[in-house]
């Protein structure tokens, strides 16, 4: 699976918005997504992606930043 920079916003806003802190945010994290209109992926999948994206630092943090404030 190969996600496009766009995509990867999009998992970091479904991430905030998760309220990722709390308690039950993977399934959360999901309905999100779904709402959002992303393609299928599990909630693992979804949490993974998040994690990558943070780890890897494949968007810089005004990326990060911004899909935040675009809450």
């Amino acid at each position: 699976m190969k996600y496009t920079r766009a995509d990867n916003i999009k998992v970091m806003k479904c991430y905030y918005l998760s309220e990722p802190d709390k308690r039950g945010y993977m399934k959360r994290m999901a309905r999100i997504w779904r709402e959002l209109d992303g393609f299928e992926l599990t909630e693992g999948r979804l949490a993974m992606q998040a994690r990558t994206i943070q780890n890897k630092m494949w968007l810089q943090q005004r990326s990060w930043k911004r899909s935040k404030g675009e809450l």
